[in-house]
């Protein structure tokens, strides 16, 4: 078994918004998690006095930050496959306010929220470029993707059997059980997951996104360079495709539907 744990990081100065993590089997996990929990006193002691690790935290002054290393050797040392997924809201919110559709209210649901957004544009692309890492792990094995607890979990697990339900046949089978959501504080490779997106939208800000490929954190990068990085970055022309799909999932063929920068209506097939 396959498992992939993500978590969130955002920014309101910047609006980027990532959700990112790493994928291992059950059985990496488990030696992780147990390395990890030895490092923890190296981490934070949160308001029960229990240590944990939160990136942000760690940032805030270089004695911390020297530590960070340490925890990053244990995430590489066990991961088959780093990923992401980043979007900026400002550009999220250009390309709703380009799409038309005449005589319709569009109701973006699942899309309203930048959480529900980046977690449905990570679970597609994601999947619909499995076959890159097939080497890695088979297109035969399904990936289970367990989440940081979030408001959100009820949406997704409403309307999870539906989605699934609608992507083409031959992705669909590779998607795993629905996703979970869990504390960190019991999960611990969701710790290292918080560690990821807070880089990647880290070297999104700064426009060095190529510095996951490598994992350069600057004045020291992975030791690893034979594990996949898979980066999933969303221009806003790319958002306005995939918003343009999304509306056509909801209205079906027949009406058309207008991008309003461009004034071209896609086929009403």
């Amino acid at each position: 078994m396959f498992q992939a744990y993500i978590d969130d990081s955002y920014s309101s100065k910047t609006k980027v918004f990532v959700l990112a993590g790493h994928i291992a089997s059950s059985e990496s996990w488990a030696d992780f998690s147990s390395e990890w929990e030895a490092m923890l006193p190296y981490g934070i002691l949160d308001s029960n006095g229990r240590y944990h690790f939160h990136m942000t935290e760690m940032a805030m002054n270089l004695e911390r930050r020297k530590r960070v290393p340490a925890f990053y050797r244990i995430i590489e040392k066990h991961a088959l496959i780093s990923i992401s997924s980043s979007i900026n809201l400002d550009d999220l919110k250009r390309a709703k306010e380009r799409i038309w559709v005449p005589g319709l209210v569009i109701d973006w649901g699942f899309l309203k929220s930048p959480y529900l957004s980046a977690f449905r544009a990570l679970m597609d692309v994601f999947h619909i470029n499995r076959h890159l890492v097939d080497s890695v792990i088979p297109l035969n094995q399904k990936i289970d993707f367990i989440f940081d607890n979030q408001a959100e979990k009820k949406i997704i697990g409403k309307i999870w059997n539906e989605y699934v339900g609608g992507r083409p046949k031959h992705l669909r089978d590779l998607y795993g059980s629905p996703p979970r959501f869990e504390d960190d504080k019991k999960f611990l490779p969701l710790q290292a997951a918080d560690l990821w997106a807070w880089w990647v939208r880290k070297w999104t800000e700064e426009g060095t996104p190529e510095k996951a490929e490598h994992a350069d954190f600057g004045i020291w990068r992975s030791e690893r360079d034979d594990y996949p990085k898979a980066m999933m970055s969303s221009t806003e022309d790319d958002i306005v495709k995939y918003l343009i799909s999304s509306v056509r999932e909801q209205i079906g063929p027949g009406r058309f539907i207008y991008d309003l920068q461009s004034y071209e209506a896609p086929s009403l097939i």
